[in-house]
């Protein structure tokens, strides 16, 4: 086996990479090329018996929230085995890392915070998030952002919500092979309206209210700009977005495209009606929940939940339909038309 000396990083900074890091399972032959000899125990385990043994651990725990940081945990420092362990398990692990469980770890954040993943972006760093995000060390090809405004039924999470594009990645890695090299989760803090958590010493983000106006629309249309500068070519998905906003950026853009089409520029018009379409996708998602949420009422007699009574009004309307975002662009639009 010829291992290149200078592809990746050697010795102590390997082992705290969790994209390269394999823990013991490194070979005898890998720990003389890599600078390993002496960091390890001297045993070597296989994949196989490093999952176990995981297994058997987060088993004995009782608690859903114990086993999410566990594997949290797991994450943060051998990817390899996180990901084995969730793909070879993932009618177990997948309600872990995601819903249910990931809305109470979004809820416990600052109180289960271990360490840093993915990029918090916040309102006070206008004017410079291209330089923010150029800090990303990997080339990211897919973004989950989220503004922590609608997490789940939750309701206003704030920074708390950097679990959601979190989870969301990851089962992007285990249930469709996308690479986890490429992915970058990234929380826009804009501040919170809820009250808990700005007086929770323990809270993450920002302790002032919401911005809202023209202040957001900035940072929200910086970012997208700086992360198309960026990581050219990225894919951006908006997740748990409030729906006033959702609806508010999606007719914006679904304008925008119309202007840059009747200009006859067709890449600005795909680039607008990609983000068109991501609120759509935000508008659509909530409203099945609340579909959900009616069909549980129907079942069980249990009365609705809504965020916050400015969304309720959102959720009862009707809403757009797909067929509104490409609306009025019908002409030679070439990918743009199958949207």
């Amino acid at each position: 086996m010829k291992i290149s000396q200078n592809s990746i990083p050697h010795g102590v900074k390997l082992l705290h990479d969790p994209l390269r890091n394999k823990g013991t399972a490194f070979t005898e032959i890998e720990r003389d090329a890599l600078g390993l000899r002496g960091l390890l125990p001297p045993h070597i385990h296989t994949q196989d018996e490093q999952m176990e043994r995981f297994l058997q651990n987060m088993r004995n725990l009782s608690d859903p929230l114990e086993k999410f940081m566990a594997l949290s945990a797991l994450h943060d420092r051998n990817e390899a085995l996180f990901f084995r362990v969730v793909c070879d398990n993932v009618d177990e692990i997948m309600p872990l890392i995601y819903t249910p469980t990931v809305g109470l770890a979004c809820q416990r954040f600052g109180h289960i915070f271990q360490r840093p993943r993915g990029m918090f972006i916040s309102i006070n760093d206008r004017g410079r998030i291209a330089d923010i995000l150029r800090n990303w060390p990997h080339k990211a090809g897919i973004i989950v952002v989220t503004d922590g405004e609608r997490i789940l039924g939750l309701g206003d999470q704030g920074a708390n919500g950097m679990g959601i594009p979190v989870g969301k990645l990851s089962l992007y890695t285990a249930c469709a092979g996308v690479d986890p090299a490429i992915c970058l989760p990234v929380t826009l803090d804009m501040g919170t309206n809820n009250e808990t958590l700005l007086a929770d010493p323990y809270y993450v983000g920002l302790r002032r209210h919401r911005v809202t106006g023209p202040a957001y629309d900035e940072l929200i249309d910086e970012f997208i700009t700086a992360a198309c500068e960026v990581f050219p070519d990225v894919i951006i998905q908006f997740e748990d977005f409030a729906n006033h906003n959702a609806f508010r950026l999606l007719e914006k853009y679904r304008n925008l495209a119309r202007d840059a089409q009747l200009a006859g520029d067709r890449v600005n018009t795909e680039y607008y009606l990609q983000f068109a379409d991501h609120y759509f996708r935000v508008i659509a998602d909530n409203r099945q929940r609340q579909e959900e949420q009616q069909a549980r009422y129907r079942r069980n007699d249990e009365p609705l939940e809504y965020e916050n009574e400015g969304d309720a009004g959102y959720e009862d309307s009707a809403g757009p339909s797909q067929n509104d975002i490409t609306d009025s662009f019908d002409g030679d639009m070439g990918e743009g038309q199958q949207r």
